[in-house]
């Protein structure tokens, strides 16, 4: 399993512990989202792994869930499309895994709209 698909089930699932187990450990990660703009909202730069677990937990939350995805379509090892879902508004979303670490964790990647 690539860590792109272990980052699309822990998203699927909701699953905050998961998605930050796809991040290389250290506050040298990235994460940068830009669709949220399209819905009226502030990117989201997220930079170490504790951030990005920090970030995905309260987006997950049930009584504030802020983030899902549906629809998935893997386009190659590192790259998916999907519908991401903020705050109730949908937008057609590409996940770009950009780079990752000796250990297959994830050290750069951004998410931006298709």
């Amino acid at each position: 399993m690539t860590v792109l698909q272990k980052l699309l089930g822990a998203w699927m699932a909701e699953d905050y512990q998961a998605t930050a187990a796809c991040f290389s450990p250290g506050a040298q990660t990235k994460f940068i989202d830009y669709c949220p703009a399209l819905v009226g909202q502030e990117p989201i730069y997220l930079y170490g792994d504790r951030t990005i677990e920090m970030y995905f937990r309260n987006a997950f939350y049930p009584m504030n869930r802020t983030f899902y995805i549906a629809e998935v379509k893997e386009l190659g090892e590192n790259e998916a499309n999907c519908f991401a879902c903020y705050r109730g508004r949908y937008v057609f979303a590409h996940l770009y895994i950009e780079a990752t670490d000796e250990n297959g964790c994830i050290t750069r990647a951004a998410v931006r709209p298709e």
